[in-house]
Order: C-alpha cells, then sequence, then structure tokens
C-alpha cells in the first residue's frame, strides 16, 4: 500500500501540503545561508522524492528550516517562513474556492 493511497483515503478533498523541515540536515549552507534553499540540488531532489511518494506536485512540498537553534532573528528565515505561509494560504483558498463552487 502506497503512502500517496494512504494520505488520500483518509483526506480526499481536502488540499495537501507537505512542509519538509530540518532542511539544514540536508545542505549543510542552508544552517547559515537560509536564501540558498531553492538552489540546492539535495534539497531539490529530497522535494521531488517526496513529491513522488505522496503524489503531489513538487511546488506543494515547502522547504522549511527549524527554529529551535536561532538565538536571534534571521531575516532570511523569516522571509521563508513568510513565503511558505502565503503558499498554505494560496491552498486553503483553492480549496475553500472549490468548495464554494461544488456548494453553487
Amino acid at each position: 500500500m502506497s503512502v500517496q493511497f494512504v494520505v488520500s483515503s483518509f483526506i480526499s478533498g481536502i488540499g495537501q501540503l507537505v512542509v519538509l523541515t530540518k532542511i539544514d540536515k540536508i545542505e549543510k549552507v542552508v544552517e547559515t545561508e537560509v536564501d540558498k534553499v531553492f538552489y540546492s540540488r539535495d534539497i531539490q531532489s529530497c522535494v521531488e522524492k517526496f513529491a513522488e511518494s505522496f503524489g503531489l506536485p513538487a511546488g506543494y512540498i515547502l522547504p522549511m528550516k527549524n527554529y529551535a537553534q536561532e538565538s536571534s532573528r534571521n531575516t532570511e528565515l523569516e522571509i521563508l517562513t513568510l513565503y511558505n505561509f502565503q503558499q498554505l494560504l494560496a491552498r486553503v483558498d483553492d480549496v475553500l474556492t472549490n468548495l464554494k463552487d461544488n456548494t453553487d
């Protein structure tokens, strides 16, 4: 039984999004330079593997560095967080629009 089948059977009709955390463990340069997240081949490869496993477009897998070890504000990390939050809100908007269209 595939991960995609199990996930789809539980949340059919609900938008799906995956937040891929601890990306700094995949690519060490991201520990200090979060803006490199979208240029890393290793992170992109991991995103593609998750996308294939879950049967989602790669754009629905959002890479995120954890805040746990941050002792000061990091603008690059905050931008990444806001970008991911924006993507999440866009998916929510899509789901709500589809629900509204289906009830009209």
